[in-house]
């Protein structure tokens, strides 16, 4: 076995993790290996999995904190398939699933990018939410204003932090702009109704010589990161099973990035755009 939940919960404390936190959970459970049962046996079921790792972080927080989560549903995009925020499934792994189905859990209403909460704030962070996908009255940015903390298991903060859209899109950075995407989404009355959503999105063509998804070379949240760190803050990490987990606070991090864009507003890029189609 590669770890057992006691692993889980003692990681978890060295991290930092305490009662009434607000946590932004993201993982790859499966990089952390086998899980070993309170029978000695490997826990191979994906329930009884997920229920080790959700009671080691309630131990950690308490009822009083928060659990939040992506549920993400960007599948839905060109297609006819209504939103349903009880129902539709997202696409952010099994963890956030089932988080997202737990009873008492808060949806944010946003046909492609919603979030899950649990917890006492869970409706101060996923209710009655603005249609853009990031900026204020968001998930993202409530957490921010609530004191949440980024909590990543067997995945570099690197590649799952989603906060830095939230600072680029509070800087206002000009290689992005809101798209109006029209769906229909199911309302509890069961009617379905179309309405507006607004994503964030990167211009075609910027960089003709390379796929611009690679941000014209390099995942830039290192340099986030590093200047992160060298302000002080923390970026605490522990071993768990296999892999590593990371934890951090998002508005501190928010801000970091945004006084890098402020001073070059392609810090987010590994270089500036090759074609600017935002240009006058």
């Amino acid at each position: 076995m590669d770890y057992h939940h006691s692993d889980i919960v003692a990681a978890y404390r060295e991290l930092g993790v305490k009662p009434g936190q607000i946590v932004h959970f993201k993982s790859n459970l499966a990089s952390l290996g086998i899980l070993g049962g309170t029978d000695g046996k490997p826990v191979l079921d994906p329930e009884p999995l997920l229920d080790a790792h959700y009671h080691a972080l309630r131990e950690c927080l308490g009822h009083e904190g928060t659990l939040v989560v992506g549920s993400a549903s960007t599948n839905l995009m060109g297609t006819t398939t209504p939103y349903d925020p009880d129902q539709t499934p997202g696409e952010m792994g099994i963890f956030s699933e089932y988080l997202r189905k737990k009873k008492g859990a808060v949806r944010s209403f946003h046909a492609f990018c919603s979030y899950a909460a649990l917890g006492p704030k869970a409706a101060a962070i996923c209710g009655s939410v603005s249609r853009n996908d990031y900026g204020p009255f968001t998930p993202e940015q409530r957490m921010c204003e609530l004191g949440a903390w980024d909590l990543t298991i067997g995945l570099a903060p690197n590649v799952t932090c989603s906060v830095v859209h939230n600072a680029e899109f509070m800087m206002g950075v000009p290689y992005r702009y809101q798209k109006e995407i029209s769906h229909p989404v199911q309302l509890k009355s069961g009617e379905i109704k179309q309405e507006s959503f607004y994503c964030y999105v990167w211009y075609r063509g910027m960089y003709p010589d390379c796929d611009s998804i690679d941000r014209g070379g390099e995942n830039r949240n290192r340099h986030f990161f590093k200047e992160f760190v060298k302000k002080g803050h923390p970026l605490k990490n522990a071993s768990l099973g296999r892999a590593q987990a990371w934890f951090y606070p998002m508005a501190p991090f928010c801000q970091t990035c945004m006084e890098m864009m402020k001073d070059n507003p392609y810090a987010f890029l590994a270089r500036p755009p090759v074609h600017r189609p935002y240009q006058k």
